[in-house]
């Protein structure tokens, strides 16, 4: 359970910097040294950090911050002046997660009443509340995340295929465009190495798509160095090459709204919508009757089960809108997200469309 905590709470921190546009490694700053800097917490007010969650802070280089409160992901904005910090208008989505809620409560709450501000060695010292303290320690920012390949070398990802790469603990894993492949990595700093890349062994199906496949994994064997920037991750390889990759949007805690279906608008006086839970489950409204379900993802591939809905009978071509939409998620296999949009492909090539709905405001 605690991986699949971690690894959850990582993918929504990640949707979260994508929606504030936040790089995740420190960049220089004259005036203000917490810019562009991420840090995870070790202590609340004296106190370790309980249980199995991961608290995290990141300073964008906009005056907004990001992270993650152990349950759920937040966000806000800052101002530093000399050692003086404050943060305003923290917001954070909604999930109850017992037993890290109430220290989840206590550090938003100490990160409003936040005052001051100080380095000691590589922590980073936040005073709230006449004298408490946080203290963060430097976050490496690979554990957990998800990527999708844009180019190796310059050259662009080959058209019709899909190159993932994803780290949990201490291993990778991904797809090629034509097999699975998994190794270990080891990350200090910004230094990164990989062990050796085991695969499947299914052929591709063209020539271009297999030159890919072993370029990747021998950039891969040469990595040398990650950067994590502007929403991307560069992996270093061979003296200067690059693999660059693209953040993968996680979809749990996240919500949407449809604003085309099979290329076509909904309805004016229906309102579909597609939420995701952090355990495989999802529901919404069909724009007539609520529903739920459950939903797998493995890369850029996404699965729904079957969907159960309530039975209320709605006129105006409502009921025709809603079972095109429940059979268009019951037949989807691809996905794609930012911060503002999600698609879904179909078997059938359908697509679905949605826009981002509103994270909810803390008080």
């Amino acid at each position: 359970m605690r991986v699949s905590i971690y690894r959850v709470f990582m993918l929504s921190l990640i949707a979260l910097m994508l929606a504030l546009g936040l790089p995740a490694l420190a960049e220089d700053g004259a005036s203000d040294p917490l810019a562009g800097t991420s840090w995870q917490l070790e202590l609340l007010g004296g106190e370790p950090v309980g249980g199995d969650s991961t608290v995290t802070l990141i300073f964008g280089t906009d005056g907004s911050i990001g992270g993650n409160g152990g349950c759920n992901v937040y966000g806000g904005g800052y101002t530093v002046d000399g050692d003086s910090l404050t943060f305003t208008n923290v917001f954070s989505t909604m999930m109850f997660c017992d037993p890290t809620s109430q220290q989840e409560t206590t550090y938003l709450a100490a990160l409003n009443e936040a005052s001051a501000y100080t380095f000691d060695g590589d922590r980073l010292v936040i005073v709230y509340d006449e004298g408490l303290q946080l203290v963060f320690a430097p976050m490496t920012m690979l554990d957990g995340t998800s990527w999708q390949l844009a180019s190796i070398d310059g050259a662009a990802q080959v058209e019709g295929t899909t190159v993932t790469l994803s780290f949990d603990a201490d291993r990778a894993s991904g797809f090629s465009g034509c097999n699975n492949f998994n190794a270990g990595f080891v990350i200090d700093g910004q230094s990164l190495t990989f062990d050796t890349v085991a695969s499947t062994r299914r052929a591709c199906l063209d020539e271009a798509a297999s030159q890919q496949e072993q370029a990747l994994f021998e950039a891969l064997q040469g990595a040398t160095e990650a950067v994590i920037e502007d929403r991307q991750l560069t992996i270093r390889y061979d003296d200067g090459k690059e693999l660059v990759f693209m953040a993968v949007m996680a979809l749990e805690g996240t919500s949407w709204e449809l604003t085309r279906i099979g290329g076509e608008t909904p309805l004016a006086d229906s309102l579909v919508t597609l939420s995701f839970g952090d355990v495989g489950r999802v529901s919404g409204s069909g724009g007539c009757n609520r529903f739920n379900g459950s939903f797998e993802v493995s890369g850029s591939e996404i699965t729904f089960g079957s969907i159960a809905s309530t039975r209320m009978a709605c006129p105006g071509g409502r009921m025709e809108q809603e079972q095109a939409f429940f059979q268009a998620l019951e037949a989807a296999i691809s996905f794609q997200a930012t911060a503002d949009v999600l698609t879904i492909e179909t078997s059938d090539g359908q697509t679905l469309e949605f826009a981002a709905a509103a994270l909810e405001a803390s008080a």
